[in-house]
């Protein structure tokens, strides 16, 4: 038996905050409880070396060069910050490399990064693992070696788990691309065309075939091409033989003297290169893919770590804003906050801004998020008189009327847009709503800011839900799929249920009752993963006794032991607006509003504690006609959608 490895989900990293935990629930299984001698842990897509780094909590490291490298529980680990690979090596136990593992952390640099999310995978072994084939790959160092030499000793080489190796056969330019940035290296790889000069053949691993005789990939030299549609990757001029020299042997080029432009690219070498800025410098080894290797292997697993600004950082400076309206006088603003206390300041000009009136008080604000993609949180409108619909595209924290895009209108009333979230995963935000007249429901698949309600495809009905009672309280990830899910609460029975959505299709298979709450006056306030335990977890709020909870979720699974009871607020005028890190600690914050008195205060929350010497007044707004429209009750939304 071997190690089983089980790691997988989505993590939520918010842009300025601390360092995120990336697998908290990491397992590393073995009956035979033996011992490891490595671990990785790489950013296998969308990988940026210039602001993404994976580090170990706690940990600081000593920095050298590209490198950060530290010690920890006896393990050696180095962080490359040009390649996105993290190495543990070291003789442990399995206790000791799990505990580990789910210390790793990740965090950006840049309070503006690029916003695709980010794929992480964790490996057990010395050898770093490719997710497009699950094969795994090392570079040998050994100056001047001979081709013939490296194939055999890299056949004689087995890995962790006892798979054979053999020189690297690149068979595509996704393998290609994770041998050039991750393995790196100026090495052989197991290219030849010794048999028939200009008949270029893979000839070691599977691709060599049960007669030895290789797989043609390349025929011709510089004016050659491919064969069969196999890939190829040769450097501007080669293969060309060395002029009739017996260039046989295919290598990676991986010396900088050489230039940028030529990395990774292949050329042709003889079997023993005199010293110069082509000689290799060992070889590359692949491991997978052999009859006879073991199988059922569970060594690896990917996680995404979603990475977006928070839907309220208006002017991009990596903290949260709170955005304002009037439903009195039309009048609304942002305040642009610090990240420590005091988060406003209404003497400071810079961090109030007011936004073009808008008088019609039907209007009103449903949502914000970065609709057009240009990186500005932009904000959704409806009004509930006319049915109109609208997008302010903001630029920062302004607004100019050209900018403002009008979409579809709803005239019938009851249609209640519920949330914005990209159900479909194209990278778009879309909407959803509800009828609370005829319990109907669908979903909005934009195109940026673009709806076409006669383009079926954008269009999608769920199903219909008659008793009009149950609302949709939250929308989040719970059973961590990488799917938006919807929550839902029924004012009247206190039933509770989430619906585990596919994309934008749900099926009543998919529906979890959670514990029913009888007492009405138990309102959801919002969601967020409060513990950090990468779990969704559910905040409440007692409208009559002002008491406020937090259910810790176990995925769509909750038992009252998992309850947690928070400070009591008897005052009934105080409600909860909003939750965000205000602070940038990696805890989610709560914002509070006294609709009676005009104050407004954050609960800098410790996970799921908060104490009163945790609390932070904000300017006082007295006017109750101004309400707040972000940040949103749906944190963890504003790293998923």
């Amino acid at each position: 038996m071997v190690q089983t490895l089980t790691v997988s989900g989505t993590t939520n990293y918010t842009t300025g905050a601390n360092p995120r935990a990336i697998a908290p629930n990491l397992s590393i299984t073995d009956p035979d409880n033996g011992n490891l001698n490595g671990a990785s842990v790489i950013i296998t897509s969308n990988f940026n070396p210039n602001e993404d780094r994976l580090s170990i909590a706690g940990e600081t490291g000593t920095t050298s060069g590209s490198n950060i490298i530290g010690t920890i529980q006896s393990l050696n680990w180095n962080y490359n910050t040009t390649t996105g690979v993290l190495t543990f090596t070291g003789t442990a136990t399995n206790d000791v490399y799990q505990n580990v593992l789910r210390q790793v952390t990740y965090s950006n640099t840049n309070n503006t990064p690029s916003a695709a999310a980010r794929g992480i995978q964790f490996a057990l072994g010395t050898n770093l693992a490719n997710p497009e084939n699950n094969h795994f790959y090392e570079f040998v160092p050994n100056q001047g070696i001979a081709w013939t030499s490296a194939r055999l000793l890299a056949e004689n080489r087995r890995d962790d788990f006892n798979r054979q190796g053999y020189l690297a056969t690149i068979t595509s330019a996704t393998e290609q691309n994770f041998v050039q940035s991750k393995v790196q290296g100026n090495g052989w790889i197991g290219g030849t065309d010794g048999t028939t000069e200009g008949d270029w053949r893979w000839v070691t691993g599977p691709e060599a075939g049960t007669q030895g005789t290789g797989t043609p990939f390349w025929l011709g030299g510089i004016e050659g091409s491919t064969v069969g549609g196999q890939y190829s990757n040769w450097e501007s001029g080669e293969p060309n033989d060395g002029g009739n020299l017996g260039e046989d042997y295919a290598h990676i080029i991986g010396n900088p003297n050489l230039g940028q432009p030529a990395q990774g690219k292949w050329n042709d070498l003889g079997d023993v290169v005199e010293p110069g800025n082509y000689q290799p410098q060992g070889y590359i080894v692949e491991y997978g893919g052999l009859q006879g290797d073991p199988t059922n292997l569970q060594v690896t697993g990917n996680v995404t770590v979603t990475l977006n600004s928070s839907k309220s950082d208006f002017n991009r400076d990596g903290r949260p804003d709170i955005l304002w309206r009037n439903y009195r006088t039309g009048e609304n603003a942002i305040w642009t906050l610090n990240s420590s206390s005091p988060y406003y300041d209404p003497n400071n000009a810079n961090q109030g801004v007011f936004l073009t009136k808008v008088d019609d008080v039907n209007w009103e604000i449903e949502g914000q998020a970065d609709f057009n993609k240009d990186g500005n949180v932009d904000i959704l409108w409806r009004n509930y008189s006319t049915g109109e619909n609208a997008i302010w595209q903001m630029n920062g924290t302004t607004y100019n009327p050209d900018q403002g895009v009008f979409l579809t209108q709803v005239p019938d009333k009851n249609w209640e847009i519920e949330g914005v979230a990209d159900f479909n995963k194209d990278g778009n935000v879309d909407i959803l709503w509800r009828n609370y007249s005829t319990g109907e429901n669908a979903i909005w698949q934009m195109n940026g800011t673009t709806y076409n309600p006669n383009d079926a495809n954008q269009g999608v009905f769920l199903p219909k839900v008659d008793d009009v009672n149950w609302q949709v309280e939250g929308l989040a990830d719970f059973n961590k799929d990488g799917n938006v899910d919807i929550l839902w609460r029924n004012s009247r029975t206190g039933e509770n249920a989430i619906w585990k959505m596919n994309g934008t299709t749900y099926t009543p298979d998919q529906g979890v009752f959670l514990t029913q709450v009888p007492d009405k006056d138990w309102q959801i306030q919002g969601t967020a993963d409060f513990d950090k335990d990468s779990n969704v977890d559910i905040l409440w709020r007692n409208s009559r006794t002002g008491e406020n909870a937090i259910w810790k979720m176990n995925g769509t699974t909750y038992t009252p032991d998992q309850g947690v009871f928070l400070t009591q607020v008897p005052d009934q005028n105080w409600e909860i607006a909003g939750l965000e890190d205000f602070n940038k600690d990696g805890n989610v914050d709560i914002l509070w509003r006294n609709y009676s008195t005009g104050e407004n205060a954050i609960w800098q929350m410790n996970g799921t504690t908060y104490t009163p010497d945790q609390g932070v007044f904000l300017t006082q707004v007295p006017d109750k006609d101004w309400q707040i429209a972000s940040p949103s009750s749906n944190y963890s939304l504003n790293l998923i959608g």
